[in-house]
């Protein structure tokens, strides 16, 4: 894992992602294709400016796991807890 204080540049977090042990696999690993890196930072900016936009009633962000394919980035499961 990786953690990252928002807001975070999209140079900041393609950083982090490339420190992830399976970043071999994002870039393309035993002939499969690389994932679709502009979809991925599309899904981590908007779950960005959600947290941000709705700072003060959130608790807890977490996507879980982040479907990452050659066309597309999907989260197939989420949680928002909000603060009460």
């Amino acid at each position: 894992t990786v953690s990252l204080l928002i807001p975070a540049t999209d140079d900041q977090i393609i950083t982090a992602l490339n420190r992830l042990r399976i970043a071999p696999m994002l870039q393309g690993y035993r002939g499969k294709p690389a994932v679709n890196l502009s979809a991925i930072l599309r899904a981590i900016n908007a779950v960005q400016d959600f947290t941000i936009a709705h700072r003060d009633n959130l608790q807890e962000i977490e996507i879980n796991p982040l479907l990452c394919t050659p066309t597309d980035a999907i989260a197939a499961d989420a949680l928002l807890r909000r603060s009460l």
